[in-house]
C-alpha cells in the first residue's frame, strides 16, 4: 500500500482516462491509455466499482421514456447507460480522451472489437428483479444503443465543459471516478462541480461517484506515481473526504437526497479506500 490508499492511486488511471487536464504532458499521455485493457482489468465485474442498488433505487420512481441524461467523464464505461436505458429518451456520453470515446463508439456500432457488456447487463437486470435471460440482455443492449445519441468530448478545466449544442440542461448528470483524479484542492473540486452543475436542470439530479477517504489527512495527499493501469502510470490524486463533496454539493444549491459509502470489495487488488455515491437534487 502507498500513502493515501491503493485504490485512490489506482483510480488516477481508472478515471484520469477521461479526464480533464487541458494541455501538457497529461494530455499527451491520454493517447496511450488502453481502454479495453482497462475495462478488462477493472470492469469485468461491474459490481466492484459501481453501486447497482443505488441506481435501481434512483431510477425506480421515474416512468419509462421520461428523462434526459448525460454522463460526464465516463471514460470507456457505459454502466450508467445500462441502468438508465429504459428511463431515458436521450443519453449523451462524454469523455476527454478520444481513445475512450472511440471505444464507446465501437460498442454502439456493435463492433466485435469492443468490450462486451453482456455479463454486466445481466447483473444489472437481476438487480432490477428481472431474470437476466439472453433475450432480456439483448433487448436492454439494443435499447442502450438506441438512446445513446452522441459520444462527445468534455473538459472540466474550462468554463464550457461540453460543446454548446450539448449543454442541456439534463434531468440527470452522472460523474464517476473523475473529479478526484484531476482536482488537486478543495477549491478545484468546488469549481469543477460548479461547472458540471450547469448541465443539470433545476429540480434535476447530479450523481457523483468518487474514490474517497473517511477521514481527512493532515495535508492534501498527492501521489506522484501510481501502479500501472491500462498500460501506463498516472499521478496527481486529491484525497478529499466524503463530507467535502457533500458540503460542495450544498454550496452549489443541491440537497443531498442519498449518500452511500462503502469499501471496495475487489478480490485481487489490495485496496483499503472507500467509494461514495452522492446524489444531489438541484434547487428549482
Amino acid at each position: 500500500m502507498l500513502g493515501g490508499g491503493m485504490l485512490g492511486q489506482l483510480l488516477i488511471g481508472v478515471w484520469c482516462e477521461a479526464n480533464k487536464m487541458s494541455g501538457g504532458e497529461e494530455t499527451a499521455n491520454y493517447v496511450q491509455f488502453d481502454a479495453q485493457r482497462y475495462l478488462t482489468q477493472l470492469f469485468s465485474d461491474i459490481t466492484i466499482f459501481q453501486d447497482i442498488p443505488t441506481y435501481v433505487k434512483l431510477f425506480a420512481p421515474f416512468p419509462d421514456n421520461s428523462l434526459t441524461m448525460l454522463d460526464f467523464g465516463g471514460g470507456p464505461n457505459v454502466f450508467p447507460l445500462i441502468m438508465a436505458a429504459e428511463k431515458v429518451t436521450r443519453y449523451i456520453h462524454s469523455d476527454y480522451a478520444k481513445n475512450n470515446r472511440d471505444e464507446v463508439e465501437r460498442w454502439k456500432e456493435a463492433d466485435s472489437r469492443a468490450f462486451s457488456w453482456k455479463e454486466n447487463i445481466t447483473r444489472c437486470l437481476k438487480a432490477e428483479g428481472k431474470r437476466g435471460t439472453d433475450e432480456e440482455v439483448a433487448s436492454r443492449e439494443a435499447r442502450m444503443r438506441k438512446v445513446l445519441e452522441a459520444v462527445i468530448p468534455c473538459d472540466v478545466a474550462v468554463d464550457n465543459v461540453v460543446a454548446d449544442s450539448y449543454v442541456g440542461p439534463y434531468d440527470i448528470v452522472t460523474c464517476s471516478y473523475c473529479l478526484e483524479c484531476v482536482c488537486t484542492s478543495a477549491e478545484a473540486i468546488s469549481e469543477a462541480i460548479g461547472r458540471v452543475s450547469k448541465l443539470v436542470k433545476p429540480g434535476g439530479y447530479f450523481i457523483l461517484t468518487v474514490s474517497s477517504i473517511l477521514d481527512p489527512p493532515e495535508s492534501p495527499f498527492l501521489c506522484e506515481e501510481t501502479p500501472a493501469i491500462a498500460g501506463f502510470k498516472y499521478r496527481s490524486f486529491w484525497c478529499a473526504p466524503v463530507q467535502s463533496y457533500v458540503d460542495t454539493f450544498e454550496t452549489n444549491g443541491y440537497t443531498v437526497v442519498d449518500k452511500v459509502v462503502r469499501p471496495y470489495p475487489h478480490p485481487t487488488l489490495n485496496m483499503d479506500d472507500i467509494y461514495a455515491v452522492i446524489i444531489g437534487k438541484k434547487a428549482n
